[in-house]
């Protein structure tokens, strides 16, 4: 099944018009976006998928299940409670020679759900919008090896809990939805550079199974949630932010590589679908590297194989012995890694493991990062 792709800057909660509406408390949602029984899984918030999803996601992944002919089901999709609809986007993918949607709900300016990959307007909500000549045009970017035209409308309309705005699944080879929430009446995480996430969301994204009432419905959506189970989870629906500032264990952007999208970046973080590891989510600029995931799945004291959050400016070369198993291509070798500041990290990678702590030495192919 294809993996969706991110939602390029379809958060910027700074652009809300600020109106004098009351932020509800408690539960805000009644009805699940798409019948329970249809849903074959749920990625958890943060997970990787690089290139497109180097850092962790800002939104969870709802897998659409498959008939008895192995298709997607096509299933409908409903509003989860009583919001305002004050954005979609007509998403036409220019590669793939598509066109989905993606709406965003408010429950006040600073609660924000956002529904991606629908692929069909409801034509009784829609009404007078089914051509997309009627729409705005926004920008049109590249990431993940697609290239997106983005157009808009801003209806303002008040959307009761569980009005159909459209179907999924419609696309064979599109069978998940984009399901978001950001909330700026709740902290944020600690960040090491702040300033690097502006309005993107990463900040203020949390999941929206925590804004259903408890009972039998987020029990069933919660079951679905595609993650490890670990003792004592304190995310059990994932996270988004995992920067611990002054180690490397985090997000570190290419210097000029442009955010979003996220392709030119690198991460090292927790892998949402299996938070007891830790991995090197790698975008496509690391020359050393192919894109993809390299899981740690024996992490040990010391040099090699460290926790990330254990490795600091402390003028040591760290080295991962990795692969075959779950590495892209079934690539084996050693990923070296310094951080020669706090803000400042090398990384480079070698076919092969290697032993030697004394031939752990960088090259000038090493690739520089920055928080």
């Amino acid at each position: 099944m294809k993996r969706s792709v991110a939602l390029m800057a379809l958060v910027l909660l700074a652009a809300c018009a600020p109106e004098d509406i009351p932020c509800p408390e408690g539960a805000i949602f009644s009805v699940a976006v798409v019948h329970p029984d249809s849903i074959e899984s749920i990625d958890p918030l943060g997970n990787i998928n690089p290139p497109g999803h180097t850092f962790p996601s800002d939104h969870m992944g709802i897998y659409l299940g498959r008939d008895e002919f192995d298709h997607t089901y096509t299933v409908n999709v409903y509003c989860p409670g009583d919001l305002k609809l004050v954005r979609a986007r007509a998403v036409e993918h220019l590669v793939e020679g598509i066109t989905d949607f993606a709406f965003d709900f408010e429950a006040c300016p600073d609660m924000v759900l956002i529904i991606g990959h629908v692929g069909e307007l409801d034509p009784d909500v829609f009404a007078g919008y089914m051509d997309l000549n009627t729409w705005h045009f926004d920008e049109e970017y590249s990431t993940g090896g697609e290239t997106y035209r983005v157009s808009y409308i801003e209806p303002d309309w008040d959307i009761a809990a569980g009005v159909k705005v459209g179907r999924a699944g419609i696309y064979e080879y599109q069978g998940s939805l984009d399901y978001g929430f950001y909330d700026r009446t709740r902290a944020a995480p600690p960040s090491a550079n702040k300033d690097r996430w502006g309005d993107y969301g990463y900040l203020h994204a949390f999941s929206p199974l925590d804004y259903y009432p408890d009972g039998a419905l987020k029990d069933e959506l919660a079951a679905k949630v595609a993650r490890e189970e670990i003792p004592n989870d304190p995310h059990p629906f994932g996270r988004v932010m995992q920067d611990v500032p002054g180690t490397a264990h985090g997000c570190w952007f290419m210097p000029g590589g442009g955010f979003p999208p996220e392709d030119a970046h690198l991460a090292l973080v927790q892998w949402n679908s299996h938070p007891s590891v830790n991995s090197f989510s790698v975008g496509n600029a690391v020359p050393s590297l192919f894109s993809g995931i390299y899981p740690i799945f024996e992490e040990q004291a010391g040099l090699l194989n460290a926790p990330f959050d254990e490795i600091t400016p402390d003028g040591m070369v760290y080295a991962f012995h990795l692969g075959p198993d779950w590495t892209p291509n079934g690539w084996v070798g050693a990923i070296l890694l310094h951080m020669p500041d706090s803000t400042t990290i090398w990384i480079e990678g070698f076919e092969g493991h290697i032993e030697d702590p004394e031939a752990w030495i960088f090259t000038r192919d090493k690739t520089v990062f920055k928080r």
